[in-house]
């Protein structure tokens, strides 16, 4: 879908023939299930009977935004969420290279849960943009976590949880490549990395739990991960 909307608005009317009038001059002899009238004579567009599939679906929001029912969500935010036919993206992560942050959505709002400083790949080994496309975790690590490719001691977590690897709380998506805790905090912001996305721990833990929440309660497919260069 093109045309994505955040504002749900109602017309005050007076009877439901007039509903059946706006309906009539939109769309013609087919009554459509996502408006109604309540009891109160208000116009109730439900935005839940929409079909996503339906090839008219996009043609007919667009009727109502140029009738003025709907507005058009604000292009402000980095991200617009379409939730016809329901929420998708419970979990929506977003890594944005050109300002080294990573922002999180819950739910499909288009206001970031969280904003963390993070480290991606060096020019020589850059962060992989085929992720543009969105990917799901495919496993996890523990905070121990230590990458083989590039094994060291780890180091004493500076969120003061004892020892942890260099590569702790990973959420993988790709291969070998994750959004994981470091022992690098001081040079988050910066690009750095082999390829993997760096986060400080505290926030790779924090990460890591609503990753197994959402994708425990909706499926791998709602939780979800793109990069923006």
């Amino acid at each position: 879908m093109k045309v994505i909307f955040s504002l749900l608005l109602t017309l005050s009317l007076a009877s439901s023939a007039q509903a059946d009038e706006l309906q009539t001059l939109l769309f013609g002899d087919q009554p459509q299930a996502f408006l109604s009238v309540d009891s109160n004579g208000e116009l109730d567009i439900n935005m839940d009977e929409l079909d996503p599939t339906d090839p008219r679906t996009e043609e007919m929001l667009q009727m109502l935004e140029d009738q003025g029912y709907l507005e058009r969500a604000g292009q402000d935010s980095p991200v617009q969420f379409e939730t016809i036919g329901g929420c998708v993206n419970r979990l929506y992560t977003l890594v944005d290279i050109s300002e080294q942050r990573i922002y999180i959505y819950e739910n499909c709002s288009n206001e970031p849960t969280y904003v963390w400083k993070t480290t991606t790949g060096s020019s020589k080994k850059p962060t992989p943009l085929d992720w543009l496309d969105g990917r799901h975790p495919v496993r996890y690590g523990s905070r121990e976590n230590e990458s083989s490719k590039y094994p060291d001691a780890g180091c004493q977590g500076a969120d003061g949880g004892g020892h942890q690897g260099n590569m702790a709380y990973a959420v993988y998506y790709s291969g070998s490549y994750a959004i994981h805790g470091t022992c690098a905090e001081a040079n988050l912001g910066k690009r750095g990395s082999h390829g993997c996305m760096r986060v400080a721990t505290k926030n790779a833990k924090i990460y890591q739990a609503l990753v197994k929440k959402y994708e425990a309660q909706y499926g791998n497919a709602s939780v979800t991960i793109n990069i923006q260069k």
